[in-house]
Formats: structure tokens, C-alpha cells, sequence
């Protein structure tokens, strides 16, 4: 039970970073203010904080013990690619398809939203295993 409680509890402190990156991401995007990020650093699911748990052996752990895990790890990496395309938009200062992306429907909102809904779902601590 211990082992649950802390996986929820890393999911949950997660899925608040994601929140604020995400935040801070479409905030620095609506106001062409994207500084130094480069999309090849944000389309890099490894290099966040999430991504690097995911590589450790307490993630493989989890992984076998909830496979809902490996939806999300689709999920994560799909954020990042559509991250790095909003990113790439930006730069050639293609405003319709960034609005598009950032848009209720829009391929960056649904893979935020989805990665966030399916992470507290895992969060939850009376989520099924499966």
C-alpha cells in the first residue's frame, strides 16, 4: 500500500508541473515571447522531469504493476512532439496554425489535456490497476 500511496502522490506532483509547463509554454507562445527555447529541447519527452522518471527502474516497477502506464508514456510523448511542432509554428510566425493548435480542439490542447486527465486518473488512489 505504501508503494501506491507514494506512486500517487509522484503522479499528482506531475501532473501539477505538467500544468504550470504547459501553462507557461501556450503563455510565452500567445505572447512571442519563446526566448531560447528550441523545439529539438522541448520534443525531448526524456529530458523533463516526468520523462526521467519514467526511465527509472521504480517507473518500470509501476509500469508492470499498472499498465495504464504505458498509455501514458504514448500520451507524454505525444505532448512534447506537439510542443515542439506549436514551437516550430511559432517561429515561422504561422499565427493561424498556432492558434489552431492552441484552439479547445487544437492537436496541442488535446494531447495536454489528454496526458493531464490520464495522469489523474492514475493519481486517483481508488484507480484500478488496469
Amino acid at each position: 500500500m505504501d508503494v501506491e500511496v507514494n506512486l500517487h502522490s509522484l503522479i499528482a506532483k506531475h501532473i501539477a508541473i505538467h500544468e504550470m509547463w504547459s501553462y507557461n509554454l501556450r503563455d510565452a507562445v500567445t505572447k512571442c515571447r519563446t526566448g531560447g527555447l528550441r523545439p529539438e529541447q522541448i520534443g525531448d519527452s526524456s529530458a523533463c522531469s516526468f520523462g526521467m522518471w519514467l526511465a527509472t527502474d521504480e517507473a518500470k516497477l509501476a509500469i508492470s504493476s499498472y499498465p495504464a502506464l504505458i498509455n501514458i508514456n504514448f500520451l507524454h510523448i505525444e505532448f512534447h512532439s506537439c510542443a515542439a511542432d506549436l514551437l516550430r509554428l511559432v517561429s515561422c510566425n504561422d499565427k493561424e496554425s498556432t492558434a489552431d493548435m492552441l484552439g479547445p480542439s487544437g492537436r496541442y490542447t488535446l494531447a495536454s489535456t489528454g496526458l493531464t486527465e490520464a495522469l489523474s486518473k492514475l493519481a486517483d488512489p481508488g484507480h484500478e490497476r488496469n
